[in-house]
């Protein structure tokens, strides 16, 4: 037995106290009691938690908002002047490219049949009109060839013609082709028609001849047969 001693006033008592083993036990019992009158308890059941379903989130447009049309380049082929003045009338938002070349009618001719039916004068009128409705220059492609379209004339040719209309020229260097007798213009010829549109003031970009030693520059893609 494990004695304790405790002062009470002027003497003192001898306690008895159980041993561990004895209290470890009771606490045992005393739990399993605990467990055994919480286990008589119904159980509630849970509150059944509500799904919130997500709110639809109605985007509202906004008013007085302009749409911005698309920029699209289209090229004119045949019937160039009648498809001007149809795109005139639909208002498409597009912008234009053609195949000038020479600013020179009758030099025009040799290289685009199609100059005979529709003129320089005739189209260069209908594209001034396009200008003026879709407010966007027109792109002039324009092949430098040696000796017919590079000369100083040729370039003031085609400084008179840009301040007619809202222009921007795209000036393409030819590259040799086995199926014309064309040669590509020199270093020099290039240089000096860029100086004289640069002195005008002419907006102008030059494209660089990449692809040639494989025969995949600009002009020089085509079929062959066997």
């Amino acid at each position: 037995i494990i004695m304790a001693k405790t002062k009470k006033g002027d003497f003192e008592l001898e306690i008895p106290l159980p041993p561990k083993e004895f209290l470890e036990k009771k606490e045992k019992e005393d739990l399993l009691e605990v467990i055994k009158e919480e286990e008589k308890k119904p159980i509630k059941k849970p509150k059944k938690i509500k799904k919130l379903k997500p709110k639809k989130v109605v985007e509202k447009k906004p008013k007085n908002i302009i749409k911005k049309k698309k920029k699209k380049k289209i090229k004119t082929k045949k019937k160039i002047t009648p498809k001007i003045k149809k795109l005139i009338e639909l208002s498409l938002g597009v912008k234009l490219s053609l195949s000038l070349h020479s600013a020179i009618s009758e030099k025009r001719t040799k290289i685009i049949p199609v100059d005979k039916k529709y003129p320089l004068s005739e189209v260069l009128t209908a594209l001034g009109e396009f200008v003026k409705k879709e407010k966007f220059p027109v792109t002039f492609e324009y092949i430098l060839i040696k000796g017919f379209n590079s000369s100083r004339e040729d370039a003031q040719e085609l400084v008179n013609l840009s301040k007619k209309i809202k222009c921007k020229i795209n000036l393409i260097p030819y590259n040799p082709s086995p199926y014309f007798d064309w040669q590509p213009p020199s270093e020099q010829e290039v240089g000096d028609f860029k100086k004289i549109l640069k002195k005008e003031g002419v907006f102008f970009t030059l494209r660089r001849p990449r692809g040639k030693d494989i025969e995949a520059a600009c002009g020089q893609l085509r079929a062959r047969f066997l």
